[in-house]
């Protein structure tokens, strides 16, 4: 069998065969941070995206779930939580010394990947971490991966991480006396698309922070102690809910919701419907403020009572009705109201630490100039040759039947977001509802879609 499939070779019903699956899953391995964006690396990151989307495919059809049980089996979850930490370690450490050390641009499409890929695999953990035994098989690395989603969370708090939007790009293609855009322009796209991308790696550390909490039985007491105490998640929550990142008001005055990995306009009538987002933080919150053994561990002080008591503001009945378990909720926060703080039991507890943030940091200190140079050759100034190859693996790795299969609804115009009728007719990568919007996009969207044009026609 041949280690890349054709996507035309792959039925309507999966993005890989899942014998394909087993052996992507089997060679999943560990890279150092200088070895992002290689070649073995790129391989792995086409892999791991077809592995997210058939997990994905899997559960939305509800067939077997047969990713979730190879990533099981041959031990790999661990893995993606490693590269999961490495890649925000590139992002905050190396992506902006590339962005400086970068001389002559010439694309910034396997850079794109590269954030891209971050996305992936906190997505591919969201799917399979559902489950009990898939928290079960994460427990030697389940503090590094809380502290990664606690990281996201107070990221987003702060105002910096993937909440406000860079401006958009300038739709002027000048570029240099070759005909290259100019750096600044490819610079500015870069930041935008990481910001974007972000917010989306953001919002779904929501989720698995929900299922490590539903799961705390099957993990060890540093687990409980770390989320309640050291970074007090029921306070970060309440926060987190107050600010709302998941709702924003659109150009015209429309509410826009952040739901399906996309913001969709919201009707007048669903203005007070819970979006998953939302959901999970309520359920989390009823899990960590109801559960007994959370509330014997829970260190209550003045400041984090005076917290969660503010979520008595946002109990409505339209609420209640939505999740009606949050009606005990209420009864419990009037109760605090009333009663004292209570006495929490501090345990004698060898608390476990996270390793592999600190490793990654440790390992990599004093080299962050030298990765950048190297990636920004890399990933920023490859030959024509290299980028055709590039975009050539990329376009193969996809089954469109597949992925049109797991699109909810239509296809929107990348313009204005209406519903689209027309495809770009060289790349077939891009979706337009009529001619003045593929005009207007198109100096954007040229770079690309010469790119994956012209990696259609290498044999």
């Amino acid at each position: 069998m041949s280690s890349q499939a054709n996507s035309s070779d792959v039925p309507s019903g999966h993005v890989i065969f899942p014998s394909e699956a087993e052996a992507f899953v089997r060679e999943l391995r560990i890279f150092t941070l200088a070895d992002i964006g290689s070649e073995k690396w790129s391989v792995q990151r086409e892999r791991l995206e077809q592995l997210s989307m058939q997990a994905v495919f899997n559960v939305t059809q509800q067939s077997d779930e047969f990713v979730k049980e190879f990533l099981i089996t041959h031990e790999k979850l661990p893995v993606l939580i490693h590269e999961l930490l490495a890649l925000e370690v590139w992002r905050e450490k190396v992506f902006p010394l590339i962005l400086e050390k970068t001389v002559k641009p010439r694309t910034n499409f396997p850079a794109y990947l590269v954030l891209l890929q971050e996305g992936t695999l906190i997505s591919l953990l969201e799917t399979s971490l559902f489950y009990q035994e898939c928290a079960e098989a994460i427990e030697g690395c389940v503090l590094d991966l809380l502290d990664y989603c606690h990281r996201r969370l107070t990221g987003v708090l702060g105002g910096c991480e993937g909440v406000r939007h860079v401006e958009e790009v300038d739709s002027d293609s000048s570029g240099d006396e070759d005909g290259l855009p100019t750096k600044s322009k490819l610079v500015k796209e870069l930041k935008e698309q990481s910001s974007n991308l972000l917010f989306s790696v953001n919002m779904k550390a929501v989720s698995i922070l929900r299922y490590i909490t539903d799961h705390l039985s099957s993990h060890s007491l540093s687990v409980g102690a770390r989320l309640l105490n050291t970074h007090d998640l029921p306070c970060l929550l309440v926060s987190l809910l107050e600010v709302s990142p998941w709702r924003k008001t659109g150009e015209k005055g429309q509410l826009l919701v952040f739901e399906g990995n996309k913001w969709t306009e919201t009707v007048p009538g669903d203005r007070l419907k819970l979006c998953q987002l939302e959901g999970q933080v309520w359920l989390t919150l009823y899990t960590l403020l109801m559960d007994r053994d959370c509330q014997q561990k829970y260190e209550l002080n003045n400041h984090s009572k005076a917290t969660i008591l503010k979520l008595r503001g946002y109990l409505s009945e339209p609420l209640l009705e939505q999740i009606p378990p949050l009606t005990d909720l209420q009864r419990y926060l009037h109760q605090l109201t009333l009663m004292e703080l209570p006495t929490t039991t501090r345990e004698l507890i060898l608390e476990q630490a996270p390793e592999i943030h600190e490793s990654l940091l440790k390992a990599n200190t004093g080299k962050w100039s030298s990765i950048a140079l190297k990636h920004a050759r890399l990933l920023l100034e490859p030959s024509q040759e290299e980028l055709q190859s590039k975009a050539k693996r990329w376009v193969e790795s996809y089954n469109l039947d597949a992925l049109e299969a797991l699109s909810e609804g239509p296809p929107k115009c990348v313009m204005c977001g209406c519903e689209a009728n027309k495809r770009c007719s060289r790349c077939r990568n891009e979706w337009y509802c009529g001619r003045e919007c593929q005009v207007t996009h198109w100096k954007k969207h040229k770079p690309s879609c010469d790119v994956i044009a012209a990696a259609g026609t290498v044999s």
